[in-house]
């Protein structure tokens, strides 16, 4: 699922699009609110019907994630920056919501560019995926 994060506050006092005062607003935030009318919802984008949708989890005692790691063949990037810090923030706000959230991500060692970086420097595979991996994880 591709991500774009938009909060939403039935309150009506908030633009969560362009600010973070939702983070502050008790009523948005607090996940122990008996009312849900002022509980917040979280609305992700669904690429497979390319809408935002309402997050409901199938289990609401135990949600998971996968999100897909870097491809360590050199030094990351500001792209591969981008998903820890995204879906980062997405575990914590789910993390405040429901009790218990398993938030899995890989690192990609196989892969053609690796094997033409292998090649290129005339060294084993593993090689470039442990250096690149300890790289990454620094």
């Amino acid at each position: 699922m591709a991500l774009r994060l938009r909060q939403h506050c039935n309150t009506g006092r908030l633009n969560a699009a362009f600010s973070f005062r939702w983070w502050r607003s008790k009523d948005c935030y607090n996940s122990d609110s008996s009312n849900d009318s002022h509980r917040m919802s979280l609305r992700l984008f669904n690429s497979l019907t390319r809408q935002m949708e309402t997050f409901t989890p199938r289990d609401p005692q135990r949600v998971t994630m996968y999100v897909c790691g870097p491809t360590v063949y050199n030094y990351i990037h500001i792209g591969n920056a981008r998903p820890p810090v995204v879906f980062g923030v997405l575990a914590q706000l789910l993390r405040a919501r429901y009790p218990k959230v398993v938030y899995a991500r890989n690192i990609t060692d196989v892969d053609d560019k690796i094997n033409a970086a292998a090649c290129e420097q005339a060294v084993p595979i593993s090689a470039i995926t442990e250096r690149f991996t300890a790289a990454y994880r620094d």
